[in-house]
Protein backbone atom coordinates (compact mmCIF):
# COMPACT_ATOMS: atom_id res chain seq x y z
CA UNK A 1 0.00 0.00 0.00
CA UNK A 2 1.41 3.45 -0.91
CA UNK A 3 2.48 5.56 2.05
CA UNK A 4 0.00 8.32 1.18
CA UNK A 5 -3.09 6.11 0.88
CA UNK A 6 -4.04 6.17 4.55
CA UNK A 7 -7.32 7.65 5.80
CA UNK A 8 -7.59 10.95 7.68
CA UNK A 9 -10.77 11.48 9.67
CA UNK A 10 -12.56 14.80 9.23
CA UNK A 11 -15.13 15.61 11.91
CA UNK A 12 -17.79 18.33 11.81
CA UNK A 13 -19.09 20.48 14.67
CA UNK A 14 -21.37 23.51 14.91
CA UNK A 15 -20.57 26.18 17.48
CA UNK A 16 -22.75 29.08 18.55
CA UNK A 17 -21.65 32.58 17.46
CA UNK A 18 -23.08 35.03 20.01
CA UNK A 19 -22.81 38.24 17.99
CA UNK A 20 -24.86 36.68 15.16
CA UNK A 21 -26.99 34.36 17.33
CA UNK A 22 -26.42 31.45 14.97
CA UNK A 23 -24.18 28.43 14.59
CA UNK A 24 -20.98 28.15 12.57
CA UNK A 25 -19.51 25.01 11.06
CA UNK A 26 -16.01 24.05 12.05
CA UNK A 27 -14.26 20.91 10.84
CA UNK A 28 -11.47 19.05 12.54
CA UNK A 29 -8.93 16.99 10.62
CA UNK A 30 -7.32 14.43 12.88
CA UNK A 31 -3.77 13.09 12.49
CA UNK A 32 -3.28 9.62 11.01
CA UNK A 33 -2.16 8.10 14.32
CA UNK A 34 -4.74 9.83 16.51
CA UNK A 35 -6.57 6.59 17.37
CA UNK A 36 -3.42 4.50 17.71
CA UNK A 37 -2.01 6.19 20.79
CA UNK A 38 -2.79 8.62 23.59
CA UNK A 39 -0.42 11.41 22.64
CA UNK A 40 -1.44 15.06 22.39
CA UNK A 41 -1.00 17.14 19.25
CA UNK A 42 -0.29 20.71 18.09
CA UNK A 43 -3.31 22.50 16.64
CA UNK A 44 -3.49 24.68 13.52
CA UNK A 45 -6.58 26.91 13.22
CA UNK A 46 -7.40 28.11 9.69
CA UNK A 47 -9.88 30.77 8.56
CA UNK A 48 -12.07 30.41 5.45
CA UNK A 49 -12.77 26.78 6.28
CA UNK A 50 -14.68 26.26 3.03
CA UNK A 51 -11.40 26.76 1.17
CA UNK A 52 -9.27 24.44 3.30
CA UNK A 53 -10.24 20.85 2.52
CA UNK A 54 -12.23 20.40 -0.71
CA UNK A 55 -12.05 22.31 -3.98
CA UNK A 56 -15.70 21.57 -4.76
CA UNK A 57 -16.80 23.93 -1.99
CA UNK A 58 -13.97 26.49 -2.24
CA UNK A 59 -14.97 30.01 -3.25
CA UNK A 60 -12.64 30.13 -6.28
CA UNK A 61 -12.92 26.43 -7.09
CA UNK A 62 -9.48 25.54 -5.74
CA UNK A 63 -8.79 24.72 -2.10
CA UNK A 64 -5.66 24.52 0.04
CA UNK A 65 -5.97 20.74 -0.55
CA UNK A 66 -4.76 20.17 2.99
CA UNK A 67 -5.61 16.46 3.04
CA UNK A 68 -3.56 15.37 0.00
CA UNK A 69 -0.87 17.87 0.92
CA UNK A 70 -0.37 16.24 4.32
CA UNK A 71 -0.32 12.80 2.74
CA UNK A 72 2.33 13.87 0.26
CA UNK A 73 4.56 15.40 2.92
CA UNK A 74 5.14 12.65 5.43
CA UNK A 75 7.96 14.69 6.93
CA UNK A 76 5.45 17.16 8.38
CA UNK A 77 4.44 16.82 12.02
CA UNK A 78 1.18 15.16 12.86
CA UNK A 79 -1.22 17.81 14.07
CA UNK A 80 -4.88 18.63 14.41
CA UNK A 81 -6.13 21.07 11.77
CA UNK A 82 -9.29 23.08 12.46
CA UNK A 83 -11.01 24.71 9.49
CA UNK A 84 -13.36 27.48 10.61
CA UNK A 85 -15.96 28.41 8.01
CA UNK A 86 -16.38 32.04 7.12
CA UNK A 87 -19.86 33.49 7.40
CA UNK A 88 -20.05 34.17 3.64
CA UNK A 89 -22.31 37.24 3.84
CA UNK A 90 -20.32 38.88 6.67
CA UNK A 91 -16.84 37.57 5.86
CA UNK A 92 -15.39 41.04 5.23
CA UNK A 93 -16.95 42.32 8.44
CA UNK A 94 -15.52 39.53 10.58
CA UNK A 95 -12.07 39.52 9.05
CA UNK A 96 -11.56 43.28 9.35
CA UNK A 97 -11.14 44.79 12.85
CA UNK A 98 -11.96 48.31 11.68
CA UNK A 99 -14.53 49.74 9.30
CA UNK A 100 -13.26 50.33 5.77
CA UNK A 101 -14.87 52.79 3.40
CA UNK A 102 -15.11 52.23 -0.34
CA UNK A 103 -16.83 53.88 -3.27
CA UNK A 104 -19.46 52.21 -5.45
CA UNK A 105 -21.61 53.41 -8.32
CA UNK A 106 -24.35 53.99 -5.73
CA UNK A 107 -22.19 55.99 -3.36
CA UNK A 108 -20.09 55.16 -0.31
CA UNK A 109 -20.03 51.66 1.16
CA UNK A 110 -18.55 50.20 4.32
CA UNK A 111 -17.43 46.85 5.64
CA UNK A 112 -15.53 45.62 8.67
CA UNK A 113 -15.65 46.25 12.38
CA UNK A 114 -16.42 42.76 13.70
CA UNK A 115 -12.82 41.53 13.77
CA UNK A 116 -12.45 41.85 17.52
CA UNK A 117 -15.72 39.98 18.14
CA UNK A 118 -14.64 37.20 15.77
CA UNK A 119 -11.21 36.80 17.37
CA UNK A 120 -12.75 36.79 20.84
CA UNK A 121 -15.07 33.99 19.66
CA UNK A 122 -12.03 32.00 18.54
CA UNK A 123 -10.41 32.48 21.93
CA UNK A 124 -13.47 32.10 24.15
CA UNK A 125 -15.42 29.42 22.26
CA UNK A 126 -13.55 27.63 19.48
CA UNK A 127 -10.20 26.95 21.13
CA UNK A 128 -11.67 25.85 24.49
CA UNK A 129 -14.03 23.48 22.66
CA UNK A 130 -11.16 21.94 20.67
CA UNK A 131 -8.94 21.63 23.73
CA UNK A 132 -11.72 19.89 25.67
CA UNK A 133 -12.92 17.63 22.86
CA UNK A 134 -9.55 16.52 21.48
CA UNK A 135 -6.11 15.65 22.77
CA UNK A 136 -4.31 18.91 22.09
CA UNK A 137 -1.14 20.61 23.17
CA UNK A 138 -2.90 23.84 24.16
CA UNK A 139 0.08 26.06 24.93
CA UNK A 140 0.93 28.90 22.56
CA UNK A 141 4.13 27.24 21.31
CA UNK A 142 2.01 24.50 19.74
CA UNK A 143 -0.96 26.65 18.69
CA UNK A 144 -0.92 27.92 15.10
CA UNK A 145 -3.23 30.34 13.28
CA UNK A 146 -3.21 30.86 9.52
CA UNK A 147 -5.19 32.55 6.79
CA UNK A 148 -4.93 34.22 3.42
CA UNK A 149 -6.01 37.60 2.05
CA UNK A 150 -8.60 38.89 4.55
CA UNK A 151 -7.79 35.74 6.52
CA UNK A 152 -4.16 36.83 6.62
CA UNK A 153 -5.26 40.27 7.82
CA UNK A 154 -7.26 38.85 10.74
CA UNK A 155 -4.50 36.32 11.53
CA UNK A 156 -1.95 39.08 12.02
CA UNK A 157 -4.43 41.07 14.11
CA UNK A 158 -5.34 38.08 16.29
CA UNK A 159 -1.69 37.24 16.84
CA UNK A 160 -0.98 40.71 18.21
CA UNK A 161 -4.22 40.85 20.20
CA UNK A 162 -3.58 37.47 21.85
CA UNK A 163 0.16 36.71 21.57
CA UNK A 164 -0.07 34.49 24.64
CA UNK A 165 -2.52 32.19 22.83
CA UNK A 166 -1.50 32.16 19.16
CA UNK A 167 2.24 31.55 19.20
CA UNK A 168 2.68 30.86 15.48
CA UNK A 169 1.16 32.82 12.60
CA UNK A 170 0.82 32.06 8.91
CA UNK A 171 0.06 35.39 7.23
CA UNK A 172 -0.53 34.71 3.52
CA UNK A 173 -1.18 37.60 1.10
CA UNK A 174 -2.47 39.85 3.87
CA UNK A 175 -5.08 42.40 2.86
CA UNK A 176 -4.30 44.62 5.86
CA UNK A 177 -3.49 47.43 3.41
CA UNK A 178 -7.25 48.03 3.40
CA UNK A 179 -6.82 49.84 6.71
CA UNK A 180 -3.08 50.31 6.69
CA UNK A 181 -2.73 53.14 9.20
CA UNK A 182 -4.84 51.62 11.98
CA UNK A 183 -3.39 48.16 11.40
CA UNK A 184 0.21 49.36 11.55
CA UNK A 185 -0.47 51.41 14.67
CA UNK A 186 -2.08 48.40 16.31
CA UNK A 187 0.81 46.06 15.50
CA UNK A 188 3.31 48.64 16.73
CA UNK A 189 1.49 49.06 20.04
CA UNK A 190 0.86 45.34 20.64
CA UNK A 191 4.23 43.57 20.50
CA UNK A 192 4.37 39.82 20.18
CA UNK A 193 6.17 37.59 22.63
CA UNK A 194 9.82 37.17 21.57
CA UNK A 195 9.56 33.48 20.66
CA UNK A 196 6.33 33.83 18.64
CA UNK A 197 6.92 32.93 14.99
CA UNK A 198 5.45 34.67 11.97
CA UNK A 199 5.56 33.37 8.41
CA UNK A 200 4.71 36.10 5.87
CA UNK A 201 4.02 35.26 2.24
CA UNK A 202 2.89 37.25 -0.76
CA UNK A 203 3.21 37.08 -4.52
CA UNK A 204 4.62 39.76 -6.77
CA UNK A 205 1.58 39.47 -9.07
CA UNK A 206 -1.24 39.69 -6.52
CA UNK A 207 -4.58 40.71 -8.00
CA UNK A 208 -8.03 40.01 -6.59
CA UNK A 209 -11.24 41.01 -8.36
CA UNK A 210 -12.85 41.42 -4.96
CA UNK A 211 -10.54 44.38 -4.32
CA UNK A 212 -11.53 46.27 -7.46
CA UNK A 213 -14.07 48.48 -5.69
CA UNK A 214 -11.43 49.54 -3.19
CA UNK A 215 -8.28 49.78 -5.31
CA UNK A 216 -7.57 49.88 -9.04
CA UNK A 217 -6.40 46.46 -10.34
CA UNK A 218 -3.06 47.81 -11.57
CA UNK A 219 -2.22 48.97 -8.02
CA UNK A 220 -3.15 45.82 -6.14
CA UNK A 221 0.06 43.82 -6.57
CA UNK A 222 2.14 46.65 -5.14
CA UNK A 223 -0.33 47.11 -2.26
CA UNK A 224 0.13 43.49 -1.18
CA UNK A 225 3.92 43.68 -1.45
CA UNK A 226 4.05 46.97 0.46
CA UNK A 227 1.80 45.57 3.18
CA UNK A 228 4.00 42.51 3.71
CA UNK A 229 7.10 44.67 3.92
CA UNK A 230 5.40 47.16 6.22
CA UNK A 231 4.19 44.40 8.54
CA UNK A 232 7.67 42.87 8.64
CA UNK A 233 9.32 46.22 9.38
CA UNK A 234 6.76 47.07 12.06
CA UNK A 235 7.41 43.77 13.83
CA UNK A 236 11.13 44.49 13.77
CA UNK A 237 10.56 47.96 15.20
CA UNK A 238 8.73 46.43 18.15
CA UNK A 239 11.93 44.49 18.86
CA UNK A 240 10.76 41.13 17.55
CA UNK A 241 13.73 38.88 16.73
CA UNK A 242 14.46 38.67 13.02
CA UNK A 243 15.07 34.93 13.29
CA UNK A 244 11.42 34.44 14.30
CA UNK A 245 10.04 36.16 11.21
CA UNK A 246 10.10 34.61 7.76
CA UNK A 247 9.36 37.11 4.97
CA UNK A 248 8.72 35.63 1.53
CA UNK A 249 7.83 37.52 -1.66
CA UNK A 250 7.60 35.25 -4.68
CA UNK A 251 7.97 36.42 -8.26
CA UNK A 252 5.07 35.77 -10.67
CA UNK A 253 2.81 34.31 -7.96
CA UNK A 254 -0.75 35.57 -7.70
CA UNK A 255 -3.66 35.73 -5.27
CA UNK A 256 -4.65 32.06 -5.17
CA UNK A 257 -5.03 29.01 -2.95
CA UNK A 258 -2.75 27.26 -5.43
CA UNK A 259 0.21 29.32 -4.24
CA UNK A 260 -0.82 29.46 -0.60
CA UNK A 261 -1.01 25.66 -0.55
CA UNK A 262 2.36 25.47 -2.30
CA UNK A 263 4.01 27.30 0.60
CA UNK A 264 2.00 25.64 3.37
CA UNK A 265 4.78 23.10 4.16
CA UNK A 266 7.32 25.94 4.31
CA UNK A 267 5.19 27.64 6.93
CA UNK A 268 5.09 24.49 9.07
CA UNK A 269 8.81 23.86 8.60
CA UNK A 270 9.55 27.38 9.78
CA UNK A 271 7.32 27.08 12.83
CA UNK A 272 8.83 23.82 14.03
CA UNK A 273 12.35 24.17 12.60
CA UNK A 274 12.02 20.65 11.20
CA UNK A 275 12.36 19.44 14.80
CA UNK A 276 9.27 17.26 15.01
CA UNK A 277 10.86 15.04 17.65
CA UNK A 278 11.08 18.04 19.97
CA UNK A 279 7.30 18.50 20.08
CA UNK A 280 6.43 17.62 23.69
CA UNK A 281 4.28 14.58 24.37
CA UNK A 282 1.66 14.47 27.09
Amino acid sequence: MPQNSYYLELRTHYLFVPYFSNERRIRVLLPRDYFKNERHYPVLYMHDGQNVFYSREAFAGYSWKVIPLIKQHLELPQMIIVGIDNSAEHRLDEYSPWKTEFQTSDGTGYFGGLGRAYVDWLVDTVKPFIDKKYRTLPQRETTLLAGSSMGGYITAYAGSLYPEIFGNLGVFSSAAWLNQVKFTQFIASHPLLPDNKIYIQTGASENDAGDDEVLAPEKQAQAYIDESLRYYQTLLRTGHPMDNISLNIFAAESHSEFYWAKHFPEFLNFVFNNSWAEIPLL
